[in-house]
């Protein structure tokens, strides 16, 4: 634990919490995989560390496909650049086990089901980054349910509601009635 909080300039407790997360990798190889990861997602070591043990696959993940997948995390949101793409992952580090193909498919998959454009789906996401690891059922029924308690004439209607305040997402339509 001390060599990691020496080595990559991490608090005790992100080290341990790290060495405790990957018991079968050295502190050399969680070292060098750590600074990798931090060059590539373009954010510091703290963090990284902190990513890589709510995202157990992180450390093993190939750079090239990392990279992939956050050129495409960028797409999908609407043209982010894969650094900003990687502040989004701060918040929703599950995003980190998608791969390129995978996330292009739910954002498709979210197009096809909310009967939205690309603009407005990528607007969607980037609000709710989340709804990318959700079901597609589950999200279609919330935009529908959302639809026809306010008796919105589209689903678009209702994606765009979501955008600008995405807290009507945790909305029950009872509370509606």
């Amino acid at each position: 634990v001390q060599q990691l909080c020496l080595d990559l300039g991490i608090t005790r407790h992100t080290a341990w919490r790290l060495a405790s997360a990957y018991p079968d990798l050295t502190p050399d190889q969680l070292e060098h995989r750590a600074s990798h990861l931090s060059s590539c997602l373009s954010l510091d070591a703290e963090t990284v560390c902190v990513l890589a043990v709510k995202e157990r696959g992180l450390v093993t993940r190939a750079p090239a496909d990392l990279a992939a997948a956050l050129a495409a995390l960028g797409q999908v949101m609407g043209g982010l650049t894969s650094m900003e793409a990687s502040k989004v992952v701060v918040y929703s580090p599950g995003l980190l086990a998608l791969s390129a193909p995978q996330l292009h498919q739910q954002a498709a998959a979210l197009q096809q089901a909310l009967g939205c454009g690309e603009e407005s789906v990528a607007a969607l996401i980037r609000q709710q980054p989340y709804l990318l690891t959700t079901p597609t059922a589950a999200v279609a029924g919330r935009v529908n349910q959302l639809a026809s308690t306010l008796q919105l004439s589209s689903r678009e209607q209702a994606v765009a509601l979501l955008t600008a305040y995405p807290p009507l997402v945790q909305v029950q339509a009872t509370r509606f009635i």
